[in-house]
């Protein structure tokens, strides 16, 4: 996890599994659900990198909408 004064950005990584594939599939509901999520109530955004090693997800969030 990075922390900024502004936002903070968990980055999730995914290594050592079978080779990623990213999806061929237009964005389905719980894609479409997770963005608009971290968009609206938490003032982020989230990508996804599908590289053939893993999968690595970053999620950024403004600070003042997390609750410590």
């Amino acid at each position: 996890m990075q922390r900024s004064r502004d936002e903070v950005v968990v980055i999730w990584t995914e290594r050592g599994g079978p080779p990623v594939v990213a999806p061929s599939m237009p964005e389905g509901f719980g894609s479409k659900l997770v963005h608009r999520t971290v968009a609206a109530q938490l003032g982020g955004a989230i990508t996804f990198d599908w590289a053939q090693e893993g999968l690595v997800v970053a999620l950024r969030m403004s600070k003042n909408r997390l609750a410590y």
